[in-house]
């Protein structure tokens, strides 16, 4: 394996001159808010304008969401965008108004809860389930007086057994 070489140069967070292999003088200056931001936006297309999708070119996970290490942690890159642009938006979720999971346009993105983030996947059609309401009503009613063993009616409805104990405790389909 060939060696890169040692090169002068600038570091491009502080400016100051410094001899190395990489494009910054100290971990301290790659770690820099200017150097995140640089690092973030060079790995996104952006190149078909304002108004379209800016997909992220490098790592994914398996359902195309961009990943990018902030902080020592992997981050989905749509919520580093909305971090980057608007700053950080606490527990709320980062939402695509494109529905296209590698977009990381700002203009693209909005904010909203664990249960917008349901409404909007069910607007769009990506939410599948297995069940209907009527059927988790069922579910929740064999389990609560106890009519049938929760494998039983697991079975019958095509869920696993926890899925029937989370509909029971209505940590699942709690409006229902």
């Amino acid at each position: 394996m060939r060696k890169r070489r040692m090169r002068p140069g600038f570091c491009a967070a502080c400016g100051r001159p410094f001899i190395g292999r990489s494009e910054h003088c100290s971990r301290p200056c790659w770690l820099s808010p200017a150097s995140r931001a640089a690092r973030f936006w060079r790995k996104v297309d952006a190149s078909a304008g304002l108004d379209a999708c800016w997909p992220w070119r490098v790592c994914r996970d398996r359902k195309s969401y961009g990943l990018f290490s902030l902080d020592g942690r992997k981050h989905c890159a749509s919520r580093v965008a909305w971090i980057l642009t608007h700053g950080d938006p606490g527990s709320l979720d980062v939402l695509h108004h494109c529905d296209n999971p590698p977009c990381v346009n700002p203009a693209h993105l909005f904010l909203g809860d664990a249960h917008a983030n349901l409404l909007d996947a069910a607007k769009k059609g990506r939410l599948v389930t297995k069940l209907t309401t009527a059927q988790a009503r069922e579910i929740r009613e064999l389990a609560r007086i106890g009519a049938l063993a929760q494998r039983a009616i697991a079975r019958r409805y095509g869920v696993s057994q926890p899925m029937v104990s989370s509909i029971k405790r209505g940590k699942r389909w709690e409006h229902a």
